[in-house]
């Protein structure tokens, strides 16, 4: 639950930095602290700790194969690579953690395999439905 701060996608520079390889995502703002929900139900197919870009952060991977990624988390995620997580469970709380200028969860979505950010990456949006920055976001 939070603020959309920017709406990163590769064909604008609507991001916080203008990175050359930039993927799509949503950056959703709010307190330090605030709890992150699953977006959706599945397993959990990765678990980021303290990764130097990501920081703390979790993946979800849903029976259709389609993977939500949130990253830089307050701390370790509440759950491990391999556990069922519903949607609406608590993954954690917001942070500012990795590569990170700010309070603030990103939110990417992968259709397969993503060993980088570009890997089979889909816009969030459509998921979430047309969003813009400033638009308050929850699920």
């Amino acid at each position: 639950r939070g603020w959309v701060s920017s709406v990163a996608d590769p064909g604008q520079l609507g991001c916080r930095i203008a990175i050359p390889d930039e993927h799509p995502r949503l950056d959703i703002a709010n307190d330090a602290g605030t709890p992150v929900y699953a977006p959706f139900s599945g397993i959990v197919s990765r678990v980021y700790d303290d990764d130097p870009k990501k920081g703390y952060g979790i993946e979800i991977t849903n029976e259709d194969g389609l993977s939500a990624r949130l990253i830089h988390l307050l701390n370790r995620p509440l759950w491990n690579k391999g556990d069922e997580i519903n949607i609406g469970q608590q993954t954690g709380f917001m942070g500012n953690t990795g590569f990170s200028f700010g309070n603030h969860l990103d939110f990417m979505l992968f259709t397969g395999p993503s060993e980088t950010a570009r890997d089979n990456a889909v816009d969030p949006s459509l998921f979430l439905g047309a969003v813009n920055s400033g638009d308050r976001v929850s699920w």
